[in-house]
């Protein structure tokens, strides 16, 4: 089974890689999602390329910013192409399936937590 829930800050703003023409056209979204991670006793962050379509991608590019706190679910795609060297790039995102605003960047503030 390949289903994933992440819990994490965006470590960044939301690309918008939407592209409209008329009636034709898709909504995308491309994000990083900083997640907790502990390694040998020592906390860390794992930070996990994340993509999102349609209607959930408007909904990140319209009221997800930096620092936000979210959770997503979905599944892995692994993909590759080549770069201006010819050289192979291999990738891995979430492609995300369903989102929760957990809390903004400045509701984390106001209550002091980290």
């Amino acid at each position: 089974m390949n289903h994933f829930v992440l819990y994490g800050r965006l470590s960044q703003e939301p690309r918008d890689m939407s592209k409209k023409k008329g009636k034709k056209g898709y909504s995308l979204s491309r994000f990083t999602i900083a997640c907790d991670a502990y390694r040998n006793e020592e906390k860390t962050a794992d930070f996990i390329s994340c993509m999102a379509w349609g209607n959930l991608a408007d909904v990140i590019n319209e009221y997800c910013k930096k620092g936000d706190r979210i959770c997503v679910s979905g599944h892995i795609q692994t993909g590759d192409y080549e770069d201006e060297d010819g050289e192979t790039v291999y990738t891995q995102d979430l492609v995300v399936d369903k989102l929760d605003l957990v809390e903004s960047k400045d509701e984390s503030k106001k209550s002091g937590k980290k």
